[in-house]
């Protein structure tokens, strides 16, 4: 689940930051979308919902992951 969400994460900010991209080039600050710009532009596509459906899918894996991270992971306190 880790992994599927970890692509999923790094799948938004690519599309963040190639929105960002377009309007640093356009010079027009309006432009710049965040998360939910990306994923308007993910529902936008041919088959957008189906694009939707899986990022939201990978989302929530990522967001189980990082549960399951909290809850069971152990900090390693450096010794003197």
């Amino acid at each position: 689940m880790g992994r599927w969400g970890i692509g999923a994460r790094g799948l938004v900010f690519n599309i963040i930051g190639i929105l960002l991209i377009i309007a640093g080039l356009q010079s027009d600050p309006s432009q710049a979308e965040g998360l939910g710009g990306a994923l308007r532009e993910l529902q936008a596509q041919t088959f957008g919902w189906i694009f939707l459906g899986l990022t939201a899918a990978g989302l929530a894996a990522f967001g189980i992951y990082k549960l399951a991270q909290a809850a069971y992971g152990r900090i390693q306190t450096p010794r003197p």
